[in-house]
């Protein structure tokens, strides 16, 4: 698999099973649906990605483009509730498993380290999670988890 061609799994209709942390602090979990819509663009160089929630309102888009220089994808963020593009995750597959770093600051305002992996990659299904590290690293908790169904397309 060329790097160009690493996001081509994740390309059509998905339903999502999502189990989120209420907050770093404390070990509540919100557990929602969500559906997804992702397609290629830039022969494959890119991935655009629609989320919404189960009641079908959009939460946001995520946009991966592979930079040709390095073989490393940016995978940017844009929340639906503000527009922004966040910085992005940079990172790269290895066996079958992508992993993606960025640095961030938590809602008390400290540093952290954010980590994103896609794994568990089949024909109809695959697995994306959020992990923090507030130790530089040395631990990950992860945050979010998206366990991703393929829609299988009428015939």
């Amino acid at each position: 698999m060329t790097p160009a061609t690493n996001f081509d799994f994740l390309t059509g209709n998905w339903v999502i099973a999502n189990r989120r942390l209420k907050d770093y602090k404390g070990p509540e979990w919100d557990e929602f649906a969500g559906s997804a819509k992702v397609w290629p663009a830039m022969d494959g160089m890119a991935s655009i990605e629609e989320l919404r929630g189960a009641s079908g309102k959009l939460l946001g888009m995520g946009v991966r483009v592979l930079h040709q220089q390095t073989g490393l994808w940016a995978d940017h963020w844009t929340s639906a509730a503000y527009g922004v593009i966040n910085p992005p995750m940079m990172g790269s597959f290895k066996d079958g498993v992508a992993i993606f770093e960025s640095e961030d600051v938590d809602t008390d305002n400290k540093s952290i380290k954010v980590r994103g992996i896609w794994d568990q990659i089949t024909d109809k299904s695959c697995r994306w999670q959020q992990l923090t590290s507030r130790d530089a690293g040395a631990n990950w908790i992860p945050n979010w988890i998206m366990n991703w169904t393929r829609v299988s397309e009428s015939p």
